[in-house]
């Protein structure tokens, strides 16, 4: 399997986290994560994560790189980066998902996906 990659924002105006509530179009849907798909062939990581957060979501704003981390999950490699944003941006839904937020990370929407653990520890948030 191809890897993939994540991208989790963080607003800075806010603190909050965007995420994203799949759809029964993509694997583990009814759960809520981070933009992220599969890297295309040529991408690196980090410009497959950012081109998931236009796909999935519209944004194409000013990003600030802080954070990435690499793991093996279930089938492939995964590539999660943490980046903050000026502000909680207007988001678009594409078929991938049914609904999109801004949550605070101490009152996160359930149920979770779960690649989401390695992401929230990495942002000091036990689930």
């Amino acid at each position: 399997m191809r890897p993939a990659a994540g991208i989790t924002c963080i607003a800075e105006s806010t603190g909050r986290i965007f995420l994203m509530l799949r759809s029964d179009g993509v694997s583990e849907p009814g759960t809520w994560a981070v933009p992220a798909g599969r890297i295309d062939e040529g991408e690196v990581p980090e410009e497959a994560a950012v081109r998931e957060l236009w796909e999935e979501a519209g944004y194409d704003g000013p990003i600030e790189l802080t954070d990435s981390d690499s793991y093996h999950s279930l089938d492939r490699w995964f590539f999660s980066f943490i980046v903050i944003v000026p502000v909680q941006f207007e988001h678009r839904l594409n078929w991938e998902n049914d609904d999109a937020g801004w949550f605070d990370l101490n009152a996160l929407p359930h149920p979770l996906h779960y690649g989401m653990s390695p992401v929230l520890r990495e942002l000091g948030v036990v689930v």
